[in-house]
């Protein structure tokens, strides 16, 4: 996976770069075609999760609307007026609600239709524009900065599950997460912590604009955000009833196992960024 998201942003590196015809490409424009296709895939685990707790989706308005809030997103930072922006993102969400209620209602239907356009609302922000911020992201940095972003959120599911099982003692929240321990998200806090510290020291260029130590303490911020990522992915799960999320990934369950702590880091990283280069 990491190979697979190395070569992603390398080949939108690269195309953000073309010159076609006196025109150069938008960046991001490999990442939104990723994104969308991994929001198409990754909502139709979340409505497994739905169908599982009794509420009765269009899979195809809840993938539809996702992927509208992620590229609406990608849209929106490039030179729009704040107002323009805002009103456009509500638009869009009106009108993905209002399509999930007409789908619900036909046939004078009325039962299911508020759940639905509930979870429409909740697949569209989850989905859509959280991941979003990733591409909001990229019009202002390289993408090698969204690798170092995920790779921070992913160091501390990596650093905990080991810490927690060599070290794991007391339990963090036994009745949602019965493996997580309180060991174990101090190892995972401490590992993304001195690797963005790492990756800002190796970058001289972010180094003269972004203290190590502010890096320090957004790595562990990044950390615990992610964390409660996954724990909110771990909510949904057990509130549904289903250990996993999917099954598309061997050995870790579904796109929202994978992806849970990344998910809700991206906004909290955005601003980090931009607080960092002001402050550092």
């Amino acid at each position: 996976m990491g190979a697979v998201l190395a070569a992603l942003l390398y080949g939108d590196d690269w195309l953000g770069r073309v010159d076609v015809a006196g025109v150069v490409l938008p960046a991001g424009v490999l990442m939104v075609a990723a994104f969308v296709v991994l929001i198409v895939l990754a909502s139709r685990e979340l409505c497994d999760v739905f169908d599982a707790k009794g509420v009765v989706v269009s899979r195809a308005v809840i993938a539809f609307g996702a992927a509208a809030g992620c590229v609406v997103m990608w849209v929106i930072p490039g030179g729009l007026d704040a107002g323009v922006a805002m009103v456009g993102v509500v638009t869009v969400l009106a009108a993905v609600v209002f399509i999930s209620m007409y789908i619900h209602t036909r046939g004078g239907r009325t039962q299911g239709a508020v759940g639905a356009a509930s979870a429409t609302v909740f697949s569209f922000a989850y989905l859509g524009l959280l991941p979003g911020c990733y591409l909001a992201m990229r019009q202002l940095h390289s993408p090698w900065v969204i690798a170092g972003v995920i790779g921070v959120a992913k160091a501390c599911d990596v650093c905990a599950y080991f810490g927690g099982r060599a070290f794991g003692r007391h339990k963090l929240i036994a009745w949602l997460s019965p493996g997580k321990t309180w060991e174990g998200l101090v190892a995972g806090v401490a590992g993304s912590a001195v690797l963005a510290v790492g990756l800002v020291a190796g970058a001289n260029s972010y180094q003269a604009t972004c203290g190590l130590w502010i890096a320090g303490v957004g790595g562990a911020v990044i950390a615990l955000v992610g964390q409660l990522g996954d724990l909110g992915v771990s909510l949904l799960k057990r509130d549904a009833g289903v250990k996993d999320a999917g099954a598309s990934v061997p050995g870790f369950g579904g796109l929202l196992d994978v992806f849970d702590s990344p998910i809700l880091v991206a906004p909290v990283a955005y601003w980090l960024l931009m607080v960092a280069f002001r402050v550092g």
